[in-house]
This record gives structure tokens, sequence and C-alpha cells, in this order.
């Protein structure tokens, strides 16, 4: 009997045992959970402002420099948008002003369908470019995106 005491009270602080804790090691630095967006953190040191904008597939970032000059900021990190903007003045709608902020060339500025001539070559509808319906350029099909605007 004394023995059966003796097994079970060892059982038992080994099943405590195995409850312990042991405590998270520190490194001396809480890990960061979000990292800046490079594009963001280059509008900012070009001295831009950035604005969130939202299109049909979500939202993008817009760098804003004075006299109403503006990248969008994918654009200005890579080169397609000069540093100090575009100047936006002059364009009929948002279609418009994201082909020329994305580096692109808008043609029939202020008709029923503007095109966006974009920094790879292509023409597409601008409202397409905007939504984000242009397609790829290697795309088979040659008509995709390039619709006329409703």
């Amino acid at each position: 009997m004394k023995k059966s005491f003796l097994m079970l009270g060892a059982g038992l602080m080994l099943t405590l045992a195995g409850c312990q804790s042991t405590p998270a090691i520190k490194t001396g630095e809480e890990p960061n959970a979000q990292m800046a967006n490079p594009a963001s953190v280059n509008c900012v040191e070009k001295g831009g402002t950035l604005e969130i904008r939202t299109n049909k597939n979500g939202e993008y970032g817009v760098c804003l420099f004075e006299d109403n000059r503006q990248c969008e900021e994918w654009a200005l990190l890579r080169g397609n948008c000069p540093a100090g903007g575009v100047k936006v003045t002059g364009y009929e709608n948002d279609a418009e002003i994201f082909c020329a902020i994305t580096g692109g060339q808008v043609e029939g500025v202020g008709t029923a369908t503007p095109m966006c001539k974009r920094v790879d070559g292509t023409l597409c509808n601008a409202q397409a470019n905007l939504d984000g319906d242009c397609p790829d350029p290697s795309d088979p099909n040659p008509n995709a995106g390039n619709t006329e605007a409703p």
C-alpha cells in the first residue's frame, strides 16, 4: 500500500512538472508587425505626402507634391513618374489622372473614351486601366480591356 502511494505521488509530481510553462526568451527587440512600404517611404523621402485612393480593385497610394503634381507611389519608385510628380490640372476624370500618374500618356483627354498609352507601350481604355482590366502585354487577346466606355 505504501508503495502504491509513493508511485501515485511520483506520477502526480511528474504530471505537474510537465504542466510548468517556460518563459519566452527575449531578444531585446519586439518583432515589427508591419514592414514599411518602400514606395510609401520613397514618396516621403522625395518630399511628397502620401494619399490612399481606391479603385475597383482596392487601394493604391498617390504621392502628392506642390502645384497639383502627383505620382502613383510605385510608378515614382520605379522611375516611371518623375520626382516632383506630373501636373494633373486639365485631366477630366480619375481614369485620365491615373494614366498620367502611372507614367502613361492620355490620348483623347475629355473624350467619351480616352485611351491610356501605358509605359510598356500598350494602348488601353483609360477607365479599364484604372480598374485594372487592361491585359498583360503578352495576353493573346489583343482587344482585352479596349472596349468602349459605357
